[in-house]
C-alpha cells in the first residue's frame, strides 16, 4: 500500500488526480460547462479516463469540451 498524499482545501484536480493512471476507465462529471465540473473533467481526461461530461443544455456542453481541446 503506497503512502496517500494529504491534499487541502487549496489543492487543485490537476494535484489530486496526478500520477493516477485512468486509462479505460469512464467518469461522469455533472456541471462540466464552468468550475470544479470543468476543472475536474480537465484533469481526469487529462490523466486518461474517458470523460462524459453532462451540463444544462447540449451547446454549453460542446462549448466545455471544445475549449476542453484547445487547452491541450
Amino acid at each position: 500500500m503506497t503512502n496517500s498524499i494529504r491534499h487541502g482545501a487549496r489543492s487543485t484536480a490537476n494535484q489530486v488526480v496526478a500520477g493516477i493512471d485512468l486509462y479505460k476507465k469512464c467518469m461522469l462529471v455533472t456541471g462540466c460547462n464552468s468550475g470544479i465540473g470543468f476543472e475536474t473533467m480537465n484533469a481526469l481526461a487529462a490523466n486518461g479516463a474517458h470523460v462524459i461530461g453532462l451540463s444544462r443544455s447540449l451547446s454549453s456542453a460542446k462549448n466545455a469540451c471544445n475549449d476542453d481541446h484547445r487547452r491541450r
